[in-house]
This record gives structure tokens, C-alpha cells and sequence, in this order.
């Protein structure tokens, strides 16, 4: 992960250079290479007496050693190959996503103003039927949000008192049960 990361990073480098990506991806690649060859190369090397099971308790080892070599060995394949292509598709897509972005805010806004235009032509005129609808709306949120905190409220004592009366029925189990034991 961490190789591909860097080699991302430099790629990133050398577009913000001025470099187009292709460019700057057959720039970066070769110069990413060794290292991710010699840390990955490192890694399996040292883990092959483990897998192959060398030395003493490797039996025990050898199934972590296995997988931390094919772990290793696609992640290099993933770094080396993969990422670098993904990055290409992406960034083409990147360079075409202004245009796209241009045109859909552009319709959003003829959308929006469309709407607004709209609703304020049913405004006015059949604003008289809206009016008493609005003011019931707004009396029945109030009312609403009044009983709901009454209703809350209710509950809440409720829950109180179940709790009591639960509490001292189990406590009184707990104090009795013993001494019929004895």
C-alpha cells in the first residue's frame, strides 16, 4: 500500500509540474520501480525459510509465512501494474468531469428557475386558497410539537413509576429468595 502510494504521489508531482498524466505516470513508474522490487523482494525473501518450512517451529509459521508472501506478491502486482492504469482511466476521466460539471449546473439552474417561476405564478394566483392552509399547517405544527411534549412527558412519569414499582418487587425477590433457601 504504501508503495503505491508513493508511486500516486510522484505521479501527482510531476503533473502539477505541467506534465499530462501519461507523461508523468511513464516518468514515474520507472523511477518507483526499484524501490518497490527491492522492499517487496525483501520481505518474500526473508519470509521463504518460514514457508518453506526451515529451522526450528516453523511448522507453526509456516501458513503466516505463506500469506504474508502472497499478500506481498499481489500488492506489487497491484502497485506495479494496476494503479498505474486505474490512475490513467481516472485522471482522463478527470480531465472530462469541468465540462460535464458545466453543463449539469448549467441545467440545474434553468431547472431551478424554471420551478421558481413556477410555483410563484401559483402563488399568485391562487394565493387567497393557500393562505388558510398555511395558517392550519403552522396552528397544527404548534399544536404538534405541544403534544408531543405533553405525550413525553406522560411517558416519562410513567416509565419512572414502572421502574419503582419493577425495582422493589425485584429486590424484595432477591431479599426472600435466599432465606426460603435455608
Amino acid at each position: 500500500a504504501k508503495n503505491a502510494i508513493l508511486l500516486v504521489d510522484l505521479t501527482n508531482q510531476l503533473v502539477a509540474e505541467g506534465k499530462d498524466s501519461v507523461t508523468a505516470l511513464k516518468e514515474a513508474c520507472p523511477i518507483r520501480l526499484r524501490p518497490v522490487l527491492m522492499t517487496s523482494l525483501t520481505v518474500i525473501f526473508t519470509m521463504l525459510p518460514a514457508a518453506v518450512g526451515l529451522g526450528a517451529g516453523s511448522d507453526a509459521n509456516a501458513p503466516l509465512a505463506v500469506a504474508v508472501i502472497g499478500g506481498m506478491i499481489s500488492s506489487t502486482i497491484l502497485t506495479l501494474i494496476i494503479v498505474p492504469v486505474a490512475y490513467s482511466y481516472l485522471a482522463e476521466a478527470n480531465q472530462k468531469l469541468p465540462a460535464v460539471q458545466q453543463k449539469g449546473e448549467a441545467q440545474a439552474q434553468q431547472w431551478l428557475q424554471a420551478g421558481q417561476t413556477g410555483l410563484n405564478r401559483q402563488l399568485h394566483k391562487h394565493g387567497h386558497l393557500y393562505q388558510p392552509l398555511l395558517k392550519r399547517i403552522a396552528f397544527a405544527w404548534q399544536r404538534g410539537v405541544q403534544g408531543v411534549s405533553a405525550l413525553w412527558s406522560r411517558l416519562a412519569i410513567q416509565k419512572w413509576a414502572y421502574r419503582m414499582f419493577n425495582g422493589q418487587k425485584a429486590d424484595r425477590a432477591t431479599i426472600e429468595t435466599p432465606k426460603q433457601k435455608e
